[in-house]
């Protein structure tokens, strides 16, 4: 029967064919009978549609779509498999003009083996306008490159939001580039902001050109989006890319984005600091403000202050404004951070509560409150921080450091009033005050002003004295001095080159002190002949410092000469610093080697505290860089390779130096090398300035290391990097890292130290290595112990 079928449809079709008019009635019976035919003979259809004229195509065209539903659909999908391309053709071209087919027949059959996935694609491209993007773009990532080109660029048509629950992206998993620049140009045409989230994945590509693709869509992107997308990357970027980063932020910008960027604003980057900032005070409010603040605290220290002090430099009345009704806030740094903005208003109402602040009784709100007052750009400030120093005289260096802030010649005022008090390290901060405000107008009174006050100053400060002194003189080219400069400025009260009939008085002098039972309470009393603790004899003092003087003396007990380091009761005046120093002796005491100074004990009595230790006739590396300006390699190396075999001992003992150091490095005639001072937190001036940052950094700033610079605790790769720092400087006589201590800091942070080997183009690549990795800001990428640096410095001599 099939055959009787076959032969009575292809002789109606031939009829069909052969009749010219088909809206006779004729030709309308023979297309009834094709009609009814049809479901059984639909490859016959196909076969024969390609070669007929247009009025017989157009109505066998109309049959065959007829067909292509239900149960036919199928048979026209499987036709689609054909190995007659005319017929596969006319197929798809049938299915492409049903409007009832179903398109999840035909994603699915796009990755059946056997099948023209160019067709199908052909076939869904009719009804692009209707299929659901987040389909097309699932497919498409399971076909290989050629043919999901052309099914991802049917999604652009697609007038359906994309479902993004339904469709995960994941850049790492797509390997064409050309794939992830269709997606990406798809993406940007898109209304929808949450897109913006799945374009910033592509940030992180390896590939360049797709980065930039990434932020040309961001860019092109016709809706409000979070921009804060692409903050986590902006730091890592070229500069093209960077800037594009920045129009994008420029442009999505708005009040909720501002707490957003806080982050980023305590980075390493300056310029993307400045520029986030001036987003920020541009949509500033006082909701956005207080958001931003909380934050912000939460950031590392350094980089609060950082993006702080931007915000003052960059501060608008919108921004002062912002900060007035969060100047009581209960948050702290909300609170004080707002105090300073509003203080850069110079409304006098701010200025009178910050002036209240100023005279709390808890000195850490009381000295933010200063500080604040020395940011305020205004000359009323100086009369609340006349009044707190009325009331808290021991806020005097916070005080001080406000004053210089200031800028105002009327705040010497204060500074003469503080550097008549007792306290050395005041005496020296208003001293520093004094050179900074000092204008051409006063300087010969103000000269002749800390001329007069020398001889009441602490011993330990005239040396900052008789730096003022000279600084005014040339500065504002006064009259040359007739004085004897070293006799005036003499830092010691007692002098050690005097005559034998001198010292004989001095001793006799003692023995009758001794006899009285003079007690001494003050160290600058102590002086040669006198004997403490009824059994050290001081023999001399071989060094002084803020921290206080170091006395060679002898042990009378034992007739052994030792070191006594006599620490300034301020340091060591409550029960808590006395503790301190107790614990540092002890861990210290641990230590027994060859390179390292032998710590014997802590000795307190009348109201003196001083620890003792072994007695090294030496030099320190500091000393003698001044001399010889830098040490050639080898030796150089050799002092370094001892100073790492004496902390491998310390580090054994758990015990970290903390603040390692030429100075704490000694070193005597026949080449022996000693490290001194371990664990000791000495507070000194200049190069030797010791830090705290609320209570979180203690060291030297030249020679912090990055972590301990964040206020992290200390670990024995600190003693790495300042080992770096200190082999960097006796190289090439120069410190990697200069300037004041804060921004000294910065620097350690950010890590731009030229190589050492082209400050000093005669060290050889392998030393250069060597000093590059003691000296790498991330801990986990330093020469990991003390015991490496010590075999990695003898393979670098081996080789010289």
């Amino acid at each position: 029967m099939a055959v009787l079928g076959s032969i009575l449809f292809n002789r109606t079709l031939k009829q069909f064919l052969e009749c010219q008019d088909l809206t006779t009635r004729k030709g309308k019976g023979l297309t009834k009978k094709i009609r009814k035919s049809a479901n059984d003979s639909l490859e016959r259809l196909l076969e024969i549609i390609p070669s007929t004229q247009k009025q017989h195509r157009q109505v066998l065209m109309d049959i065959c779509k007829e067909q292509a539903t239900g149960k036919s659909e199928q048979v026209f999908l499987d036709i689609l498999e054909h190995e007659a391309t005319d017929i596969r053709s006319t197929a798809a071209e049938v299915l492409s003009e049903s409007s009832q087919i179903n398109p999840a027949i035909l994603f699915k059959r796009l990755h059946e083996t056997n099948v023209s996935k160019t067709e199908i694609i052909g076939i869904l491209s009719f009804q692009k306008q209707f299929l659901k993007p987040e389909q097309i773009i699932i497919n498409a990532l399971k076909l290989e490159e050629v043919h999901a080109e052309q099914l991802l660029k049917l999604a652009e048509s697609s007038e359906i939001p994309l479902d993004l629950e339904s469709v995960i992206i994941d850049p790492e998993h797509i390997n064409s580039q050309n794939i992830k620049i269709i997606l990406l140009r798809y993406f940007a045409g898109l209304k929808q902001p949450e897109i913006a989230g799945v374009i910033g994945k592509f940030l992180t590509d390896s590939n360049k050109t797709i980065v930039m693709e990434a932020l040309k869509s961001l860019i092109k992107l016709k809706t409000p989006y979070d921009a804060s997308t692409i903050l986590p990357f902006v730091e890592t970027m070229t500069d093209n890319e960077r800037e594009m980063a920045m129009e994008i932020i420029s442009k999505q910008a708005n009040e909720e984005l501002v707490p957003k960027l806080a982050p980023w604003t305590a980075g390493k980057s300056d310029e993307l600091r400045e520029f986030l900032i001036k987003v920020i005070i541009k949509h500033i409010t006082q909701k956005s403000l207080e958001k931003f603040l909380q934050r912000l605290d939460q950031q590392e220290w350094w980089g609060k202050d950082k993006a702080i002090k931007c915000m003052q430099k960059l501060g608008t009345n919108k921004l002062y404004s912002a900060a007035q009704g969060l100047i009581e806030h209960d948050h702290e740094f909300t609170r004080n951070s707002a105090q300073q903005f509003a203080a850069q208003q110079g409304d006098s109402t701010n200025l009178a509560k910050i002036g209240e602040t100023a005279i709390h009784e808890n000195w850490q709100v009381r000295e933010k409150a200063i500080a604040t007052l020395g940011n305020s750009a205004s000359r009323e400030s100086l009369v609340a921080l006349h009044q707190s120093l009325e009331k808290w005289p021991e806020s005097a260096v916070a005080i001080l450091k406000a004053v210089a802030q200031l800028g105002y010649s009327k705040g010497l005022e204060i500074g003469f009033r503080c550097l008549k008090m007792p306290e050395a390290m005041v005496q020296r901060e208003a001293l520093e005050t004094i050179a900074k405000l000092t204008t051409k107008a006063h300087a010969k009174d103000v000269r002749e002003a800390v001329l007069k006050m020398v001889p009441q100053m602490q011993a330990t400060v005239r040396d900052t004295a008789e730096e003022v002194v000279i600084k005014l003189s040339n500065d504002f080219k006064l009259a040359k001095l007739n004085i004897n400069w070293k006799e005036f400025f003499e830092t010691r009260l007692t002098k050690i080159d005097q005559t034998r009939a001198d010292e004989k008085a001095r001793a006799a002098d003692k023995s009758a002190d001794a006899a009285e039972g003079v007690k001494i309470l003050n160290i600058e009393d102590l002086k040669e002949g006198d004997i403490w603790m009824d059994r050290y004899r001081i023999k001399k003092e071989i060094g002084r410092g803020a921290m206080g003087r170091v006395m060679l003396a002898e042990d009378e007990m034992v007739g052994e000469r030792l070191i006594l380091k006599f620490m300034h009761p301020e340091l060591t005046a409550d029960a808590d610093s006395r503790e301190r120093f107790t614990r540092e002796v002890k861990y210290s005491r641990k230590v027994s080697h060859h390179n390292v100074i032998r710590i014997h004990d802590l000795l307190i009595k009348d109201n003196l505290c001083a620890i003792s230790m072994e007695y090294f006739e030496s030099r320190g590396v500091d000393e003698l860089l001044r001399e010889v300006k830098c040490f050639k390699v080898k030796p150089a190396l050799k002092i370094l390779v001892q100073v790492a075999e004496g902390m491998v001992a310390a580090h054994m003992q758990e015990v970290i130096h903390r603040d390692l150091k030429p100075s704490n490095i000694l070193i005597d005639e026949t080449g022996l090398v000693k490290v001194v001072d371990f664990g000791i937190a000495s507070v000194d001036s200049g190069t030797d300035a010791t830090l705290t940052q609320e209570g979180s950094i203690i060291g030297t700033p030249a020679y912090l290391s990055p972590e301990r610079a964040k206020g992290a605790e200390s670990h024995y790769r600190c003693d790495i990097y300042a080992l770096g720092i200190i082999a960097y400087f006796m190289m090439t006589g120069q410190l990697p890292y200069k300037g004041e201590p804060m921004a000294i800091l910065f620097q350690h942070l950010e890590g731009n130290a030229p190589p050492i080997h082209e400050v000093n183009e005669s060290i050889k690549p392998g030393v250069s290595l060597l000093v590059q990795k003691m000296m790498a800001v991330e801990a986990e990428n330093r020469i990991q112990s003390m015991g490496d640096v010590s075999l990695a410095i003898k393979k670098v001599l081996k080789k010289l």
